[in-house]
């Protein structure tokens, strides 16, 4: 029987933190306690995908860890500390953990919809970021255009229903 460590793991990892905060060995920031507990999760989201013949886990593994890093080091001041680029990374990493994931599914449509979504969200707010398109401007293209995201989740939905039905086809002919 194959026993499953990962809870166990992620709780003495977060009983060791809290023992250490509370006997004032090391001085957690809130800021520092989302970094570490966002790297440490998104760790342990990747040995656990890896593990599974789904690989699911590999998606949340690769944002959290990704993002925990940009965190720490946007806390460092090696990336800028601003919200603007902050939200712009956000829907970035959440581009790149879509497009990793996707490599490792067999139905890629999903990933590929929803990575090239996040990757235009991320895209237009770095802009903002650099002063290439002012603020207001995104806000009324998000006003104007909110209705696609419906139009992109059911197309996301009609897709998968039809590869879903090509495949049962082709199973039972």
């Amino acid at each position: 029987m194959k026993k499953n460590y990962f809870t166990g793991i992620l709780f003495i990892i977060i009983g060791i933190a809290i023992i250490l905060y509370q006997n004032d060995w090391v001085d957690f920031s809130r800021a520092d306690i989302v970094t570490l507990g966002c790297i440490a999760a998104g760790l342990l989201f990747l040995w656990r995908g890896f593990q599974r013949p789904d690989r699911y886990g590999i998606l949340g593994g690769v944002f959290f860890t990704a993002f925990g890093i940009t965190m720490l080091l946007m806390r460092e001041h090696i990336l800028p500390r601003s919200d603007e680029f902050g939200f712009a990374a956000f829907f970035i990493i959440l581009a790149v953990a879509n497009f990793v994931f996707m490599f490792y599914k067999t139905d890629k449509t999903t990933n590929l919809i929803w990575g090239s979504v996040f990757a235009l969200i991320g895209v237009f707010l770095f802009w903002a970021y650099l002063g290439h398109l002012p603020p207001w401007y995104i806000y009324d293209q998000i006003g104007l255009f909110w209705p696609l995201i419906l139009v992109i989740i059911g197309a996301s939905m009609v897709i998968k229903g039809l590869t879903r039905r090509r495949h049962e086809l082709q199973a039972h002919p």
